[in-house]
C-alpha cells in the first residue's frame, strides 16, 4: 500500500472518502505508475455504501483502499449535510475518468488489462478500443470464472494478468464480487493502479447506452440509467436508498442506546 496522505481524507458513515477531483486522480495515477507502486484507487457511492452495511469483506477492501474517490452524487449531498466539504468536481464517475485518463496512457504506453464483462462484450470493447486508439496497449479476459484466492482456474487468470504486466488493472464484475476478488488476490498481483470499475466495458462496447454527460453534476444521471435498465436497477435506485436511510438510523439508534461498557 501507498501512503495515502497526498490528499484529505473523510469519515462518512463508517467509510473513508478523499476529496478527489479528476485532475487529482490523474495526478496519483501518474505519481505511482512512475513510482511503481501498487495502489488500489477504489470509488463508492451510496449503492456500494448499501453494501458495506451489510458485507464485511466489502467493507474491509475499502479500508484497505489507498484512496476512494466520490463517485455518486447522493454521497457529495450526505457529505454536505455532514458538514464535510465536498463539492461537485469531487465527483469522478468512470465514464468521465476512463476519457481522462486514455491521453496519459497513450502518451506513455501504459499497459492496461481489463477483468470483466461477458467474453462477446468484454471482445467488442477491446475492439473499438484498438480501433479507436491503434497505439494503446490492453488485454483482458472476462469475468465468468471460479473466484477467489485459490483454485487453478483463479490462478491462471492471476498469471495472466502478470504475464502482461499491466500498470492498470480494471476489475468490473460487479459488487461485491470485484472487490471480494481484488482482496483475495492483491498480493500475488503483478500490476500497479487497480480500479474497481462495475460495467465499464459495457458502456465502451455500447452494451449499454452511456448517460449524457451533462446529467452527472446536475445529479441526474441515475434516471437516465433506471430508465434504459428498469429491470437491472430498479431495487439500486428505488428501493435500496430508503433500505439505507433505515440502516443508517437503527445503526444510530443502537448506538445511542447501547450500554456503557463497565470495563472501563
Amino acid at each position: 500500500m501507498v501512503d495515502s496522505q497526498d490528499f484529505q481524507r473523510y469519515r462518512l458513515f463508517d467509510i473513508w472518502l478523499n476529496t478527489l477531483t479528476l485532475g487529482d486522480i490523474l495526478s496519483l495515477l501518474r505519481k505511482n505508475i512512475t513510482l511503481r507502486r501498487k495502489f488500489i484507487l477504489a470509488n463508492q457511492n451510496l449503492h456500494g455504501l448499501y453494501i458495506c452495511m451489510q458485507d464485511e469483506k466489502a467493507r474491509e477492501f475499502f479500508e484497505s483502499a489507498d484512496y476512494t474517490h466520490i463517485d455518486g452524487t447522493g454521497l457529495l449531498l450526505l457529505g454536505k449535510l455532514a458538514g464535510l466539504p465536498f463539492k461537485t468536481e469531487h465527483r469522478a464517475g468512470y465514464m468521465d475518468l476512463f476519457p481522462a485518463m486514455l491521453p496519459d496512457i497513450i502518451q506513455n504506453q501504459w499497459r492496461v488489462f481489463y477483468l470483466g464483462s461477458e467474453d462477446k462484450v468484454l471482445n467488442r470493447g477491446l475492439e473499438r478500443l484498438r480501433r479507436d486508439y491503434p497505439s494503446i496497449l490492453i488485454a483482458g479476459h472476462h469475468g465468468y470464472f471460479a473466484k477467489g484466492d485459490s483454485g487453478a482456474e483463479n490462478d491462471r487468470i492471476v498469471d495472466l494478468i502478470n504475464e502482461f504486466n499491466p500498470d492498470i488493472l480494471f476489475v468490473g464484475m460487479g459488487m461485491p464480487i470485484q472487490e471480494w476478488w481484488i482482496l483475495d488476490n492483491f498480493e500475488r498481483l503483478n500490476v500497479r493502479a487497480i480500479f474497481h470499475c462495475g460495467g465499464m466495458m459495457d458502456y465502451i462496447a455500447g452494451q449499454i447506452p452511456t448517460p449524457p454527460r451533462w446529467l452527472g453534476p446536475i445529479g441526474l444521471e441515475w434516471a437516465f440509467r433506471l430508465f434504459t435498465e428498469p429491470v437491472r436497477l430498479g431495487k439500486r435506485y428505488l428501493i435500496e436508498p430508503f433500505q439505507l436511510i433505515a440502516l443508517l438510523l437503527a445503526r444510530k439508534y443502537r448506538s445511542s442506546k447501547s450500554p456503557p461498557d463497565r470495563n472501563k
